[in-house]
């Protein structure tokens, strides 16, 4: 398989997910929206074990959703005179969500990962990322 067909796959699997979701009432509620429900005890099981697939498949089609987001702004953070961290005058503060470029030590290079800034009541952090963030590449999806 190539890089290029486990996209396409990856997003036909977006949108089996999407139709999954829909047909089913799925939401982010995390109920079903059936006309029925089960009554025997190994459908009851079967109606659990889906439940928790769902929350599962959810969540792969909602990072699929992300991945396929252009990037609307790239940049280096720094610390601006409030204290906190910006990047192309965009703040960022605790919770916000961000792609950084960091140095992975296992591999020894550089890669993205998706995270999130937070305090830690001294200073920010991006969170999986244990060096200063004075100066890492960020970039958002939108």
């Amino acid at each position: 398989m190539t890089f290029a067909e486990l996209k396409q796959s990856m997003e036909e699997i977006r949108k089996q997910i999407g139709q999954l979701t829909y047909k089913t009432g799925w939401d982010k509620w995390e109920e079903f929206n059936l006309e029925d429900e089960p009554t025997d005890p190994d459908d009851k099981y079967l109606m659990d074990e889906y439940y928790w697939m769902m929350d599962k498949l959810f969540a792969v089609e909602s990072e699929l959703d992300y991945l396929r987001k252009p990037v609307t702004l790239e940049g280096v953070l720094h610390k601006n005179e409030r204290g906190r961290y910006e990047a192309n005058g965009r703040e960022f503060t605790s919770g916000n969500s961000l792609e950084a470029y960091v140095f992975d030590t296992v591999n020894e290079e550089y890669h993205w990962i998706h995270s999130r800034i937070e305090h830690d009541g001294e200073d920010y952090y991006i969170v999986d990322y244990s060096g200063s963030i004075e100066g890492v590449k960020v970039r958002l999806r939108r």
